[in-house]
C-alpha cells in the first residue's frame, strides 16, 4: 500500500466508464506487492508516517525495497496478529 497523488485519465473522450489511473503511488504499490508474501500487508514509508501512533503498533521495519524508477524505498510490514480474532 502506498499514498500519493493520482491522475485519472479518460481512455475515451467524455467517457466516465473507461478511465485509467496513473501516478507514482501505483508504481510504488506494485513494487511493494512484489515483496509482500501471501496474507502480508506492506506499506510505504509515506503511508506509515501518516498513521497515528496507535495505528503504527504492529508494523515492523523492512530492509529497503529497490523500486523501479523510485530507487531504494523504506517499507513497513504489518506483523501477524496472535490470539483469537474478534
Amino acid at each position: 500500500m502506498a499514498t500519493g497523488d493520482l491522475q485519472v485519465i479518460e481512455f475515451q473522450p467524455f467517457s466516465r466508464a473507461h478511465v485509467g489511473v496513473v501516478g507514482d503511488a501505483i508504481n510504488l504499490a506494485a513494487r511493494l506487492c512484489d515483496v509482500a508474501l501471501t496474507h502480508e500487508i506492506v506499506v510505504s514509508n509515506s503511508l506509515y508516517s501518516r498513521l497515528s501512533d496507535p495505528a503504527r503498533d504492529g508494523f515492523l521495519a523492512m530492509e529497503p525495497v529497490e523500486a523501479k524508477n523510485a530507487g531504494s524505498v523504506r517499507a513497513w510490514k504489518l506483523a501477524p496478529r496472535t490470539g483469537p480474532r474478534s
